[in-house]
């Protein structure tokens, strides 16, 4: 069974979106939005000078977490400095809720006979 059939797991997704994320999307008729609805009339250009032109060794290395806390305070931080406050307080249950869905992948020594291995 797949830990998202899991009743515990189900209740504690569905009350995040339904009690934090879906009232977020409601930001559009209040004025704001997390995501440009259309042009910018005002904008010049939407061109952007970037300091950085080439790309390093840290540009293809991902940030990991030890558990779900460090990733919760880790998703709420980006969120913060990216300018959604509102989502960085969602942020720990997000964390929380993916918890609840990790699954870690069984590992099989058994090699299928169509794939050549190569060491």
């Amino acid at each position: 069974m797949s830990s998202i059939d899991g009743g515990k797991a189900r209740a504690r997704v569905k009350k995040l979106f339904f009690r934090k994320l879906l009232p977020l999307s409601d930001m559009a008729r209040r004025g704001a939005a997390y995501f440009p609805m259309g042009a910018d009339p005002s904008a010049a250009t939407y061109y952007v000078a970037r300091n950085a032109t080439r790309m390093s060794r840290g540009d293809f290395e991902a940030p990991v977490c030890a558990d779900e806390n460090e990733f919760g305070k880790k998703l709420a931080a980006l969120w913060e400095r990216s300018g959604n406050p509102e989502l960085a307080k969602c942020a720990p249950e997000m964390a929380a809720c993916a918890g609840l869905l990790y699954a870690p992948e069984e590992i099989d020594d058994e090699v299928s006979p169509f794939i050549y291995v190569m060491f």
